[in-house]
């Protein structure tokens, strides 16, 4: 957040936010640098709109979709098994 990047969760917060969290989270992310408490109120919004549950979601999603093409090709059994888990932990990992 202190770096702006524009992740999935807050790509959802700028696009589902309302009102005063809207105008909030547009005029932080227009600043040049944002500063401590702007990162806590933006992870406030973000909280608020369940920006994290959301990107789970769509991880999860992903994941089922791509597990479901992988079974679908020739590759071995064992190679599958090596990429479901690199494709676990990936899901997992906190970031």
């Amino acid at each position: 957040i202190a770096t702006k990047k524009k992740t999935l969760p807050v790509v959802y917060a700028l696009q589902n936010a309302a009102g005063a969290d809207a105008d909030t989270l547009l005029n932080i992310y227009n600043k040049e640098i944002l500063t401590p408490y702007d990162v806590e109120v933006v992870l406030h919004v973000l909280n608020k709109l369940d920006a994290r549950g959301y990107s789970h979601s769509v991880a999860d999603d992903y994941y089922r979709r791509a597990i479901t093409e992988l079974d679908l090709t020739d590759i071995s059994q064992h190679a599958k098994d090596e990429l479901k888990a690199v494709a676990v932990i990936l899901l997992k990992r906190e970031h």
